[in-house]
């Protein structure tokens, strides 16, 4: 018995006359008859009523088609269900991703580590650089993400985009003050935004000119202690404990830290009770379709390794 008789009979009982079931099958009348024949022939039962009038099933012919609708479909469902588990083609393209300090650190290591052992045909190049040149990328068509911050509330325009772009946040930050536990600051809960601009300020300018500067300077011109260009953020904790100044950072969730100086016991966090929280998120290019490939790869990475993204 092959699927083939089953099928014919299937279009016999649809059609009106077996004219109409050959033109359908593109059979001639003589095969689909000899096919019938051959399929009675082996179940050993009479199919088909054959009359002058033309063909009805008998009641086994019916038990039959039962049988045979139910074989058809699931010879169906095999079929796509086999089809469903062969591999899907690979993914493969060429992003360009800017960052700027501290979320390449943040987030690019576990993203690049993710698409290697994943996605090996997708290549990234990433660069580091500050907002301001990071969103001159965008407008000359020199990049198809960028990661920055941005401020909540009525601080947004401290860090200002263009109306064509829009900020996709990932994660918020709270944040606080490092401080050396000589200072006076280190015995306080916490301190408002205006009484920890009174503090002279030690300045990463890897990140603080990017994130906090604009801060600063809003609430007034900042005593600036001394400005860093290390790389080393040991220097920075050196210059802490001598209480030079204190030195502003950010906090994302109960343990993620960029400057990690738990383990100081030199050292105190500060929190800081402000009116603002501090983002960190993606931005697309102008005229990017978040849909296409493999952009559209990269953004489900995103909203499911980061639950602010898809909430």
């Amino acid at each position: 018995m092959r699927f083939e008789q089953l099928l014919f009979l299937i279009e016999v009982h649809r059609c009106p006359s077996l004219t109409v079931a050959c033109e359908n099958l593109h059979v001639t009348r003589q095969a689909l008859s000899s096919a019938l024949k051959n399929l009675e022939q082996e179940l050993d039962v009479q199919l088909l009523n054959r009359t002058v009038k033309g063909v009805t099933l008998t009641e086994k012919g019916y038990q039959v088609l039962d049988f045979a609708e139910k074989m058809i479909q699931l010879q169906q469902e095999f079929l796509e269900t086999v089809q469903g588990m062969q591999e899907p083609p690979a993914i493969s393209g060429h992003l360009r991703l800017l960052a700027s300090n501290p979320l390449r650190a943040m987030i690019l290591p576990q993203l690049l580590s993710h698409f290697i052992k994943c996605y090996p045909q997708i290549t990234f190049s990433v660069e580091t650089r500050s907002a301001r040149e990071m969103l001159e990328a965008l407008a000359q068509a020199e990049a198809d993400l960028i990661f920055i911050h941005q401020y909540s509330g009525e601080f947004a325009k401290l860090t200002p985009l263009a109306p064509e772009l829009t900020f996709h946040p990932l994660f918020e930050g709270q944040p606080f003050l490092w401080c050396s536990k000589k200072s006076p600051l280190a015995r306080q809960k916490s301190v408002t935004l205006q009484e920890a601009c009174r503090y002279p300020t030690i300045i990463d300018s890897r990140i603080d000119q990017t994130i906090f500067q604009p801060l600063l300077k809003r609430e007034g011109q900042p005593r600036i202690a001394t400005m860093l260009d290390s790389s080393n953020i040991y220097v920075l904790e050196k210059f802490l404990e001598t209480d030079v100044g204190v030195l502003w950072d950010y906090q994302v969730g109960p343990n993620t830290l960029y400057r990690l100086y738990n383990n100081n016991p030199n050292l105190q966090r500060v929190p800081l009770r402000c009116a603002f929280h501090i983002y960190g998120g993606y931005v697309l290019a102008p005229g990017s379709d978040p849909a296409s490939q493999p952009l559209a790869t990269l953004l489900s990475y995103l909203h499911e390794t980061f639950p602010y993204t898809a909430s």
